[in-house]
This record gives C-alpha cells, sequence and structure tokens, in this order.
C-alpha cells in the first residue's frame, strides 16, 4: 500500500500558496509595520530582511498619507490604495484587508500588491493607437473632401448651364448623393475632432433658406424610396440670412429627417421651421 509522506493541511498549503504566488503578499501589523513577505514581495519591492519597514519606507507616501490610509483600512476593515515602490518606482495597486481576532481586535492586515506596469504600459499604448487612428480619419476625410467638392462645385456649373431637363436630372441626383457622401465625411471628421478636443463652432452668415432647400433636394430622395411624403412648412417672417455655424446646423438637421424617413412606415414626414425673436 501507498501512503502519504507529506500530509495536506491548511496550514501547510497556505505556506505553499504564499511562498509560490506570481502576487506579492505583505503582512503588516496593525500599526502598518511590516511583518511578513513573500518571496515575490521581496523581489519587486527589494526587501533583503523584514525589519519592521512601515508603509513610507517602502511606498512613496508621507506618514501623513500613510496614517490616513491606515485609518481608512481599520474603520471600514478594507482598502485600495495606488502607490509608486521607492525600488525601482513601480506603479502598485495595494488592496488591504483587516484580520481580527475574537475580540474584533486588528491583529494584522493582509495586502495583495500587483504590478501595475504593464497595465500602465498597455494603456499608453490604446491612447497611441486611438490618437493615431483618429489623425487617420482627420487626414483622410481632409483627403476625400477635396474631390468631393470638385465634384459638386462641377456638377453645380452644369445645373446652371445645362437645359435639357434629362441631364438636369442626373446633375441633380448627383448633387444630392454627393451632399449626402460629403456629410459622412463631416461626421467622421467631427468624430476624430471630438476625440481629440479640437471639436469647436465657426458662425459665421448663411443663406438659410438655400441651406434648408438642400437638405430637402437631399431627403426628399430617401423619402420616394420608401414612398413617403416628404413635407416642408417654413415660417415666411424668416430672414433668408442667418449667422450661425451653417455646418453643424445642416448635420443636426439631416439626421434628424434621415432618421424620420428611416423609421416612418408609411404616411409623410414633415420639417417645419419657424423661429423666436
Amino acid at each position: 500500500a501507498r501512503f502519504n509522506a507529506f500530509s495536506i493541511t491548511v496550514s501547510n498549503l497556505s505556506q505553499y500558496i504564499y511562498d509560490s504566488a506570481n502576487t506579492a503578499v505583505l503582512i503588516f501589523d496593525e500599526n502598518f509595520q511590516l511583518v511578513l513577505v513573500n518571496s515575490y514581495g521581496q523581489k519587486l519591492l527589494g526587501i533583503e530582511k523584514v525589519n519592521n519597514q512601515n508603509l513610507s519606507q517602502l511606498f512613496f507616501s508621507s506618514e501623513e498619507e500613510s496614517g490616513k490610509l491606515l485609518d481608512n483600512v481599520l474603520r471600514d476593515d478594507n482598502g485600495v490604495a495606488e502607490l509608486v515602490s521607492r525600488h525601482g518606482e513601480i506603479s502598485c495597486s495595494l488592496n488591504f484587508s483587516v484580520a481580527r481576532d475574537f475580540h474584533n481586535d486588528p491583529y494584522c492586515i493582509v495586502c495583495f500588491l500587483y504590478d501595475l506596469t504593464k497595465e500602465k504600459n498597455m494603456l499608453q499604448e490604446l491612447v497611441q493607437a486611438n490618437e493615431a487612428k483618429s489623425q487617420f480619419l482627420a487626414n483622410m476625410s481632409h483627403e476625400i473632401r477635396t474631390p468631393i467638392n470638385g465634384i459638386l462645385g462641377m456638377d453645380s456649373m452644369l445645373l446652371k448651364e445645362c437645359e435639357d431637363e434629362n441631364i438636369r436630372e442626373y446633375a441633380k441626383n448627383i448633387q444630392s448623393a454627393g451632399q449626402s457622401l460629403l456629410s459622412i465625411i463631416n461626421d467622421i471628421l467631427d468624430f476624430s475632432k471630438i476625440e481629440s478636443g479640437k471639436m469647436e463652432l465657426l458662425p459665421e452668415e448663411y443663406d438659410f433658406s438655400s441651406m434648408i432647400h438642400d437638405i430637402f433636394n437631399m431627403i426628399s430622395m430617401k423619402a420616394e424610396a420608401k414612398e413617403l411624403k416628404l413635407k416642408l412648412h417654413v415660417d415666411e417672417m424668416l430672414p433668408s440670412r442667418l449667422y450661425g455655424d451653417d455646418v453643424r446646423i445642416r448635420q443636426v438637421l439631416v439626421n434628424l429627417l434621415n432618421n424620420a424617413v428611416k423609421y416612418t412606415q408609411k404616411g409623410s414626414v414633415t420639417l417645419n421651421v419657424s423661429g423666436v425673436r
């Protein structure tokens, strides 16, 4: 028969986990003096010998800050802090838990310490990747807008000079589709601006009636495709020229009308335009 030469107990199993864990385990007394540390913690914090080091000797934390942290941990029986080690200046997450005796008095504070270096490096890489993505979107949007504006400009000349109704109808379709595409590109560009914190309004005087006319023609094609009636009611007292950021106003109205057409199954979509003095 085979006999276990080593008997498994809570004590020796705990000792094995304590010594072999790839997590730093520190045991402090109720005054935040270090009394025990496992092998991983010794390597991480450069501790050669446990000699009642306090928290301020191990991490960049003043006596006052350590005292406040201790009070909070003892009050709540747990706590979390992010500190930088004095050895190697490693960013660490410290998770504290208070152990109490039968009289409910604290006799030690167990701390699991995690090296945040990898997480912080990954976060920095994500930030850099996000910035690169935003820059790419901005550059791409600028590059694409240039030829589209050229197409729309030539199309406008065609609409002004051509008298053939069929060709004019084709030109109107080009104008409407081009404006829709330009609106999408502007949305992409705005998204990259919002992410980089560079979004701003550029108010100027604009032709309000022309803008409403363009938007109506743009959305009417989508409405006709769904066999919906697109209605427009504009207050006659509104001036033809207004002051504001017409690009943003155009985007808002286009998005509202696009959603209205998208979620209307039958009937009509009406745009009412009025003003308040």
